[in-house]
């Protein structure tokens, strides 16, 4: 169902429907190999969904959308450990956390991520990710946003990476099973390379999100955002599909990619992916 006009004043209330969440991208490690052991895990919690009937895949969403909040405040955590021994010692693990709050016509949000890998007695990734973001709701299905993101990321040859990025938002398609969303504005963005300098540029920001709830307990995400700043662009790209458990939990599994067409002369390779299982604990 496409939202109706919103009188002025305090937005109507509706039936919530699945939204995608912000969309920002998780920091990215090498991806690592899926033990035997999540790949039974995974099988267990897709036949136990017939099963689950009172806990719903929006219970573990974070809505941005202040007008199809049911509540003033959403939010999770999530957490997944990977560890091999044998041939190969290696482990990965990784942390985040998701906070929504809701007034009226607007929505704050909150996010911030760890992530680091080793292998054999050596790190191979070490990336922590903070952002803050605010969206307003104009008439129909427009609005407009503002966010702050920090990266710092040891092995891009950065220090790290501070952007600011506002604009507009357009509500495209909003029914029950498909949702989609764009956005785009200007920014400027901080770069502080680990040789000590530090390089300001503007930056043109763009946005785009699609969810698809598959059904009651399962909900498929795409994100994808772009920062072009001159001659830099800066591509990332997210996938995942919730399942939900039962009424506290659900399982995420997601693919993250992102490339950097010119980054510091430290920086191995300009593409980097991660594959990631976790456990979502819905607030």
């Amino acid at each position: 169902m496409t939202p109706s006009s919103e009188p002025s004043g305090a937005p109507c209330r509706r039936p919530r429907t699945t939204l995608p969440s912000r969309f920002t991208i998780s920091p990215t490690v090498p991806s690592p190999s899926v033990p035997a052991w999540a790949s039974v895990a995974l099988a267990l919690a897709i036949a136990l969904l017939p099963l689950r009937t009172e806990a719903q895949i929006e219970d573990f969403s974070t809505l941005l959308d202040p007008t199809l909040a049911e509540e003033d405040f959403e939010g999770n955590l999530q957490f997944g450990f990977i560890n091999r021994t044998g041939n190969d010692d290696s482990s990965s693990l990784n942390g985040r956390t998701n906070l929504t709050w809701y007034r009226d016509r607007w929505s704050y949000n909150l996010y911030a991520s760890a992530d680091s890998a080793r292998s054999n007695d050596e790190s191979t990734a070490e990336r922590y990710v903070g952002a803050a973001r605010t969206r307003y709701n104009l008439a129909e299905d427009n609005y407009v946003f503002g966010q702050l993101r920090l990266n710092i990321d040891r092995f891009s040859g950065y220090d790290n990476q501070l952007s600011l990025a506002g604009g507009y938002g357009r509500q495209l398609v909003d029914t029950r099973p498909h949702s989609l969303s764009v956005e785009i504005g200007p920014g400027i963005r901080r770069d502080k390379i680990r040789n000590g300098e530090v390089d300001y540029r503007a930056l043109a920001y763009t946005g785009f999100n699609y969810s698809y709830r598959l059904s009651d307990t399962a909900r498929f995400e795409q994100g994808f955002a772009t920062e072009a700043a001159g001659d830099d662009l800066t591509l990332r790209s997210e996938t995942s599909l919730s399942l939900s458990i039962n009424a506290d939990f659900s399982l995420r599994l997601a693919y993250l990619a992102e490339h950097n067409s010119d980054p510091p002369n430290d920086a191995k390779y300009r593409t980097d992916t991660t594959t990631t299982m976790s456990i979502v604990y819905g607030l």
